[in-house]
């Protein structure tokens, strides 16, 4: 029990329900309101530790959808999102050091939240605990979700179709071999992106600098963004460049899972 427990964790789900809330994840709506016979998702709370070489640095909290109980054909139809692939990944980067090109790193923050549940799926979820609100007769209200929260079957795929508009509207091409690699040339201006997507983390690359500058600028009037600098990480894979050389490996991936399952 976050709120009985350790007041990490509660600090770190007050702020998670805080955020839920201000980006209207949700419409409250009474339980004698919601149709007979409709199912009602559970709601689940997820506490991960943070830390650095297993030291522990503090806890994050995310508030999920029982997705576990949606009924395909009627929560949801497709699911399926697509990811860049690793030779993708390699690729961009080793045209970048061919090139010499930067390669920054763009995180979205709360991502799925982005993703608008289209109209006639209708979505019913329980509140979460500890964060009860009540109508005026004193009974809890529920919620009628609006944006694709995490845990439903279908949030990665809603989320993925706005980062996909988004990033077009911006006037760059999907590549048609990676659904996730996003590409923009401008002989007259010398522009040459490329744009490695994995979910929520953007990798733009390319020259001149102020047109990766300029993506991100564009990026971030859309959605909330960390601008995270030169790239150092994606995908679990640290990323050392050196003049005329890249070195990719999961080293610090491997140590984060020694030092998870020391004690085991």
């Amino acid at each position: 029990d976050a709120k009985n427990g350790n007041t990490v964790y509660w600090d770190a789900a007050v702020k998670e329900y805080n955020t839920l809330v201000s980006r209207g994840t949700w419409k409250f709506v009474r339980k004698c309101d919601i149709p007979p016979g409709s199912k009602i998702l559970p709601s689940v709370w997820a506490f991960k530790n943070k830390g650095t070489n297993g030291v522990f640095t503090g806890a994050k909290a995310r508030g999920n959808a029982g997705g576990h109980r949606q009924v395909k054909g009627v929560h949801y139809n497709e699911s399926y999102a697509p990811t860049t692939n690793l030779t993708t990944f390699r690729v961009t980067q080793s045209i970048a050091v061919e090139e010499d090109m930067t390669s920054l790193h763009v995180d979205v923050d709360s991502a799925f939240l982005y993703g608008v549940i289209p109209e006639g799926t209708v979505l019913y979820m329980s509140p979460f605990e500890g964060f009860l609100t009540f109508d005026e007769d004193g009974e809890p209200f529920f919620y009628l979700l609006v944006l694709g929260i995490y845990g439903l079957v279908q949030a990665a795929l809603l989320w993925n179709q706005e980062l996909v508009t988004t990033i077009v509207e911006d006037g760059y091409t999907q590549c048609s071999k990676d659904p996730c690699l996003f590409v923009k040339v401008d002989e007259s201006t010398g522009t040459h992106v490329m744009i490695p997507v994995h979910v929520d983390d953007l990798l733009p690359t390319g020259k001149p600098l102020s047109a990766l500058h300029e993506f991100e600028d564009n990026l971030g009037k859309r959605f909330n963004i960390k601008k995270l600098g030169e790239a150092k990480w994606f995908s679990a894979m640290l990323i050392h460049r050196t003049p005329g050389r890249i070195h990719i490996s999961q080293e610090a991936y491997i140590n984060d899972l020694c030092n998870e399952h020391a004690s085991e």
